[in-house]
Order: structure tokens, then sequence, then C-alpha cells
């Protein structure tokens, strides 16, 4: 019986930090979407004064560690991309929402 029992929490440990992972991936395309509709752009760059996690955990009240994770799955999943934007003398680039085929 106690291996079934701790097999059941490991499942569930598992599914608890899999919906923390899917809603803190969620907030964050949500605050990208607001701050797009804002007209303020956000870095993957870490170095930046516009640093995703950073600005984008202010306005969903997340920390930013969270964020950064939510950030790399996000990328590597496909749903959000780098873009060029402003001056191409300049070199900046944004975060934004992958459109969906």
């Amino acid at each position: 019986m106690h291996a079934a029992s701790s097999s059941r929490f490991r499942a569930s440990a598992r599914w608890k930090g899999w919906r923390k992972n899917a809603t803190t991936s969620e907030a964050f395309l949500t605050a990208l979407d607001q701050a797009e509709k804002q007209g303020r752009h956000v870095s993957e760059n870490s170095y930046a004064r516009n640093y995703a996690p950073k600005n984008l955990g202010k306005m969903a009240g997340i920390p930013k560690t969270r964020l950064t994770e939510a950030m790399e799955r996000l990328f590597a999943a496909g749903k959000i991309q780098m873009v060029d934007y402003g001056k191409p003398s300049r070199g900046w680039r944004k975060i934004v929402r992958k459109p969906c085929p």
C-alpha cells in the first residue's frame, strides 16, 4: 500500500508542477499581449532594461525566475519569437507571439 500511495503522490506532484508551469506560461503570454497593446517592447536579453521576465513580472505579479523559465518554454514550443523593430541600423529586437499557421 505504501508504494501505491507514494506513486500517487509523485503523480500528483508532477500534475501540480505541470499546472503551475502552464499557468505561468499563460500569465507570460497575457502580460506580453498587454505590454504590446501599450506599445512597450520586451526583450530576451537579461542585460536589457526591457528584459521580459523583469518587466512582465511586475505586470503579472510573478517572480522573475518563474517567468524566465516560462519564456524559455515558450521559445522552445515555438509560441513566441524575436522580431526586429525600429530603424534597421539600431538592431532592436522584441518578443512577440508567433502567428498561428
